[in-house]
């Protein structure tokens, strides 16, 4: 069973919860401890195991100009399921999941229409509540609803993708967004053919996405 990670701490049974996570506030970007706020019926505790930055999160990492509002930077994830809200039928304590980038909610027009790819749930993160407090009372949000840079993830069940596999979490952890950014490009984007000649310039996450997605094709 995946240890907890060691600052973690169990106050009660939803809200209180200690745990540490790298938070943008004002002009900086610093690891800061926070107690995790109850969570809606809906949503989902992550034990996180392992995350890749976006590339997308560099300008807001450099802390170069001031933030609107504290927040834990990035959109992705991997980790377990630690703790689940009375209306979540996705996942169930103890599975491993992928935080996806992208949302698949399975109701709105986009889904029902076969583009689960542009779920309209997706990047509501502005819309979501604060999901912790720092340790003097200051509101800290996730970004786009995720914030994978922190101990813990309070996400909603739309963007939770259980798997069943031994394959490492730094491993599956790329496919919440780069690699998975890449390999969609070739999928849902440019539909490559069977027989197609496929050129990839840069061969990081995202472009190795890519090249897989001409090698299943």
């Amino acid at each position: 069973v995946p240890q907890r990670a060691p600052l973690i701490e169990f106050v009660g049974a939803t809200g209180g919860r200690q745990f540490r996570a790298l938070v943008r506030h004002g002009t900086g970007l610093t690891v800061e401890t926070l107690r995790l706020r109850p969570i809606a019926p809906r949503q989902v505790v992550v034990r996180t195991q392992a995350v890749a930055p976006c590339y997308t999160i560099v300008r807001d990492a450099l802390a170069t100009t001031p933030a609107a509002r504290a927040s834990v930077p990035n959109h992705c994830g991997f980790g377990v399921v630690d703790q689940i809200g009375p209306d979540v039928r996705r996942v169930n304590v103890g599975d491993r999941v992928v935080v996806a980038g992208t949302s698949q909610c399975g109701v709105c027009y986009q889904c029902l229409h076969g583009r689960p790819d542009y779920c309209q749930f997706t990047f509501g993160g502005d819309q979501f509540p604060p999901i912790a407090d720092m340790l003097d009372g200051t509101p800290v949000y996730a970004q786009a609803g995720i914030g994978g840079m922190s101990e813990l993830m309070s996400v909603y069940e739309e963007y939770c993708v259980p798997v069943f596999t031994d394959v490492s979490a730094g491993e599956l952890c790329l496919l919440g967004d780069q690699l998975a950014s890449g390999f969609a490009a070739g999928q849902s984007l440019l539909h490559f053919e069977p027989g197609s000649d496929v050129v990839v310039f840069g061969a990081g996450p995202v472009g190795l996405g890519a090249v897989q997605a001409g090698r299943v094709t």
